[in-house]
């Protein structure tokens, strides 16, 4: 597996590189193609924070997590992305190909902005739109509708459905 890490506030030592790669390695027997990683670790006072989005294929499933160290971390977000990939990959086989996975059951008055993230945005249908937000663990997914051509907007509901925004 190629794992990028991306940190802030802290700098991880060789000892949790080799074991955030051993963990994660175990996540190849899913896939067929060799997929990619990128590990975020963060720090705020005491708090540990650990953000680990695997892709491949065009698919990606997300964890984010917090505790007291990353050791523990690792454990919990591994144990995460591999019930989302059970979860969901009789939805994702059209797309990617698995090995053997067992089966599932902006103005100043309100802030500035301070982050700015750039994402690909390709074609699908509202249901692939659902699926993405449910692996990236998102309140919401934007995306280009394949039915409309246009941009639209999937966001989970507190009653636990889904809505839809339409461009008027």
């Amino acid at each position: 597996m190629n794992i990028r890490y991306n940190t802030r506030d802290y700098e991880p030592g060789e000892k949790l590189q080799n074991i955030i790669e051993k963990k994660l390695s175990k996540l190849d027997r899913f896939f067929v193609e060799e997929p990619a990683a990128e590990v975020v670790l963060r720090s705020i006072k005491k708090t540990c924070i650990m953000e680990i989005t695997v892709s491949c294929e065009g698919m990606q499933v997300r964890c984010e997590r917090s505790g007291e160290n990353y050791y523990d971390l690792i454990d919990v977000c591994l144990a995460v992305l591999e019930k989302l990939i059970i979860k969901h990959k009789g939805k994702l086989n059209k797309r990617v190909k698995f090995s053997e996975v067992p089966d599932a059951e902006p103005g100043e008055e309100y802030g500035s902005v301070v982050r700015v993230k750039s994402v690909a945005v390709k074609p699908m249908d509202v249901s692939e739109a659902i699926l993405q937000l449910e692996l990236l663990g998102h309140d919401f997914y934007m995306f280009e509708n394949s039915a409309t051509g246009r941009m639209n907007t999937v966001y989970k509901r507190k009653d636990g459905n889904y809505g839809l925004i339409e461009p008027a």
